[in-house]
């Protein structure tokens, strides 16, 4: 593997991952939040890199998803000497193709309950009606946040094993994304059934 992705907000332990995973490497820290970063580290990428070296970004969850687009194709081009390791305080705004690429490793968190997964499992497995009769008995914000949160996680659980939810667990990133600055509640998750997944 030569993408990490740390998930988490405990420093320390992120800091011990980090010096876990790049043992006997050069470590080359790089802010990344833009197209303009981006091209920055390609031009350093596109250098033949004689030492094992970890890139260490930081902060990856303030990336637009123009960058991480674009970061993507560094991503899918590696070169032998040259590792990543990306930290994110959580993966909500990490685009589903970034999150299939590099291997997450969530530090200092518990991740779901078994009965989180078995809804998140249920939901993906349904079909759109089942999935709207779902969405129905969401009350509130907090409640449709929780939702998508539990089926974001599920869904990233599964998805070395099923590609072909990438687009709709991007859907329900932007959804995620929509409802927390505000958008409405019921349009946006019933918008989300129909047209992302």
């Amino acid at each position: 593997m030569h993408a990490y992705l740390l998930i988490g907000s405990n420093h320390a332990k992120i800091k011990s991952q980090i010096k876990s995973l790049a043992t006997n490497k050069t470590l080359a820290p790089f802010n990344l939040e833009k197209i303009a970063d981006v091209r920055e580290l390609q031009k350093f990428t596109k250098l033949s890199v004689k030492s094992k070296t970890a890139i260490i970004i930081n902060k990856f969850e303030n990336a637009t998803p123009e960058a991480q687009n674009a970061f993507l194709k560094i991503l899918e081009e590696p070169q032998p000497n040259l590792e990543f390791i990306v930290i994110a305080k959580n993966s909500h705004n990490i685009l589903p193709t970034i999150l299939s690429r590099a291997q997450s490793v969530r530090v200092g968190e518990s991740g779901l309950t078994k009965k989180q997964i078995e809804k998140a499992s249920e939901f993906w497995g349904s079909k759109k009606a089942q999935k709207l009769e779902m969405i129905k008995k969401i009350k509130n914000r907090d409640g449709a946040k929780l939702f998508l949160e539990i089926i974001i996680k599920g869904g990233q659980q599964n998805l070395n094993k099923n590609f072909d939810q990438a687009n709709s667990l991007e859907a329900a990133i932007y959804t995620l994304d929509a409802i927390n600055k505000n958008g409405n509640v019921k349009l946006q998750l019933t918008n989300f059934v129909v047209n992302g997944c």
